[in-house]
C-alpha cells in the first residue's frame, strides 16, 4: 500500500472494494505531495496517525504548497496544485507536466535567467 501520507484519494477509495483499479494518476498525486515535502522538509499530514491520514485524503481539501516563511513562485504553485486536484481527469498527465518540469528547471541551468521558484 506505501505510506499514507503519499496516497492518492482513489486509492484510499479503492481500499474498500476487492478489485480496485486506478492509473498513473496516482503517481501524479505522489509527485505533488512529494514536491511539497521537498519545499518544506515534511509530506502533508505527516504529523497525524496512518488512519487519521487515509481519513483527511478522502474528506479534505488537497495539501497547497503553502508557507509563512518562503514565498514560492506562482509557477511551482500551480505545478503543484495540478498534481494534486482531487479528481484524478483534472490532473495533469505525465506529458503536460515534465514539459513544465522542463520549464521550470531551464530556469536552474541558465545561467542568465534570474528568475527564481523560492523567494
Amino acid at each position: 500500500m506505501g505510506s499514507p501520507c503519499y496516497l492518492a484519494p482513489e486509492i484510499v477509495l479503492s481500499l474498500e472494494e476487492v478489485n480496485g483499479t486506478y492509473g498513473t494518476q496516482v503517481d501524479i498525486w505522489s509527485l505533488g505531495i512529494t514536491c511539497i515535502e521537498m519545499a518544506l522538509k515534511d509530506p502533508p499530514r505527516h504529523d497525524m496517525e496512518p488512519m487519521a491520514i487515509l481519513f483527511d485524503i478522502v474528506n479534505t481539501d488537497s495539501p497547497k504548497l503553502i508557507s509563512q516563511t518562503i514565498q514560492f513562485s506562482p509557477e511551482l504553485i500551480s505545478f503543484v496544485d495540478t498534481c494534486l486536484q482531487k479528481d484524478p481527469q483534472q490532473r495533469g498527465t505525465i506529458k503536460q507536466l515534465l514539459n513544465v518540469m522542463i520549464f521550470l528547471l531551464s530556469f536552474f541551468f541558465k545561467k542568465k535567467k534570474t528568475k527564481k521558484f523560492i523567494h
